[in-house]
């Protein structure tokens, strides 16, 4: 095997010349791995390049392997008994339902990497109530969290784009927390949910950010 980071040969899951530190579940053949390479180092895996098409396994805790860029749609989609779900750092495009109906489900790292949300990612996760959103100035959402429980969202540094319709879906909504790096916000929260929502943005308020003042009084 070879290291993730530097491609040096390594035996164990810390590189001796780099120092990073592998998973077992994230050291995989280098460069493009074949279908038979893939089974045989992630058999609760279906993968094709580098999306996850179906997670086929029954962990309490899920592990993403380390060199995979999309989740695809519905690839956790039904997947009752999975608590927690650690996404690798690369992650650039989550696509629709992509965790739907996984009713157990209580923690997911959402990271700074992903460019792209597709519409009703927690669709039906009962247990789900609080996320933190990583992104970046590319990233956009797309009904993301339409039918949801979530009753908290925090947004990280990063995003510079919201769809406040896409919030406004969310009806469990009771926190939303918001960057000073956003710049654009597409459209408007509805007016009659102020009260019910509580909205942390200093750094917005510090700005005096039209859009945001606009999108909630």
């Amino acid at each position: 095997m070879k290291c993730v980071k530097c491609t040096r040969e390594i035996t164990t899951v810390q590189c001796p010349q780099c120092g990073y530190h592998h998973g077992k579940e994230s050291v995989y053949f280098l460069g493009e791995p074949n279908e038979k390479d893939l089974r045989i180092e992630f058999p609760d895996f279906q993968i094709e390049n580098d999306t996850l098409k179906k997670y086929k396994g029954s962990d309490l805790d899920v592990v993403v392997p380390e060199h995979i860029r999309k989740i695809g749609s519905k690839a956790f989609r039904g997947k009752k008994g999975i608590a927690r779900i650690k996404l690798p750092r690369g992650i650039t495009e989550i696509q629709d339902h992509a965790f739907q109906d996984c009713t157990a489900l209580q923690e997911i790292e959402l990271p700074d990497s992903v460019e792209f949300y597709g519409s009703e990612i927690f669709s039906g996760c009962a247990a789900l109530r609080q996320v933190k959103v990583g992104g970046n100035q590319n990233t956009h959402f797309q009904m993301t969290f339409f039918g949801s429980n979530l009753e908290r969202i925090e947004f990280r540094r990063g995003i510079r784009e919201l769809n406040m319709d896409d919030l406004d879906l969310c009806s469990s909504l009771r926190y939303l927390k918001l960057p000073g790096t956003v710049q654009v916000m597409k459209r408007f929260l509805n007016r009659n949910r102020f009260g019910t929502v509580q909205v942390y943005a200093p750094e917005l308020w510090k700005k005096k950010h039209s859009g945001f003042q606009n999108a909630f009084y």
